[in-house]
């Protein structure tokens, strides 16, 4: 009995040169191959294809099944046991959302909407809404049909990926993260060195004051209130007082707080969020030595904020004006 040869496939690689760089191979198997293109740009991870800006940027190997190795099938269309069909073009862009803990994307599947203007207006409007500066990555992929649920059926590196209908609902959603609570600080701060809620407050406090100080910017959103022992961050305070005098558990809290994603990513995805990482950096090893005791002393000598602030009163708020006219020339480098 002739033994049955295995189907041959047609590996296309892409262009170089105006020349089709092609191979063929054996695959033992007998199930339909679809076809699919991914490309990645602008991108702060690794991430699939080349980080070329646009849409025409390199190609992943696509796999064509043929019966003559010599006319490669067309890309974009998918062999079935009924001939052709004709695949749906996704333009995705992606980026991320610490609050809802996942990953979002916004689809495009119209085709009057791919070219190099029409997609340029969308990433100018996602920027317009979130910085210049705001993480994204963008894919190229071929699924069977419009749906977001073809290109998680074609490819498990969308399978948790939310898809968000509307691109002003998804440029919101980024926008929402880009902008830092004082709880986010501290989160990365006990990544970085162990802490009480007592010292935790203080190094959050001398991180906000050194970054106002060199920047004239607010590091995260909290007010900050002269409490008995020194300044309190609000979403700090709220989150860690029942901790009491017993150290935190930094691995704890980074699972519970951020959904996993790593601390200082969560830094690094906010507006100017290298020049804030370094700066809370620099800012613990510059006070990490102290224990919580000393840091409370630091934050109560003469004329300090705190000094000028009613401690006894509920919630005082210590204003920007009078941290940064004090600390300016206070935080050591």
């Amino acid at each position: 009995m002739r033994k049955k040869e295995n189907p041959t496939y047609l590996l296309q690689v892409g262009k170089k040169h105006g020349i089709l760089i092609k191979t063929n191979i054996s695959i033992p198997q007998s199930k339909d191959i679809e076809l699919c293109i991914c490309t990645s740009v602008q991108t702060i991870s690794p991430s699939r294809g080349s980080c070329k800006s646009g849409i025409d940027a390199m190609q992943k190997p696509i796999l064509n099944r043929t019966k003559n190795i010599s006319k490669p099938i067309p890309f974009g269309n998918k062999i079935g046991k009924k001939g052709v069909s004709e695949m749906t073009r996704h333009f995705i862009i992606m980026s991320s959302s610490y609050s809802m803990g996942t990953r979002i994307a916004y689809d495009i599947t119209d085709p009057a909407l791919w070219n190099s203007a029409a997609i340029s207006e969308k990433l100018n409007a996602i920027k317009a809404v979130c910085g210049s500066d705001v993480p994204l990555s963008t894919h190229v992929v071929e699924a069977e049909d419009a749906s977001w649920a073809a290109v998680q059926r074609y490819d498990p590196f969308f399978e948790t990926v939310l898809c968000i209908d509307s691109l002003e609902q998804f440029a919101e959603t980024i926008d929402k993260d880009r902008t830092l609570t004082g709880r986010d600080v501290a989160v990365y701060i006990l990544s970085l060195v162990p802490c009480t809620h007592l010292s935790l407050e203080k190094l959050t406090y001398f991180a906000y004051a050194e970054y106002l100080c060199d920047t004239g910017k607010k590091l995260f959103a909290d007010s900050i209130y002269a409490f008995r022992y020194g300044p309190v961050v609000e979403s700090v305070y709220e989150r860690y007082k029942k901790n009491g005098c017993d150290p935190i558990q930094p691995d704890t809290v980074i699972k519970q707080d951020v959904a996993e994603l790593p601390a200082r990513s969560r830094i690094l995805f906010a507006r100017d969020g290298l020049e804030k990482c370094t700066s809370i950096d620099r800012t613990i090893a510059a006070y990490k030595k102290y224990s919580a005791s000393e840091l409370v002393a630091l934050t109560h000598r003469p004329g300090s904020p705190w000094s000028h602030t009613d401690a006894s009163r509920y919630r005082e708020a210590i204003p920007d004006d009078v941290i940064r006219a004090y600390h300016k020339n206070e935080i050591p480098i």
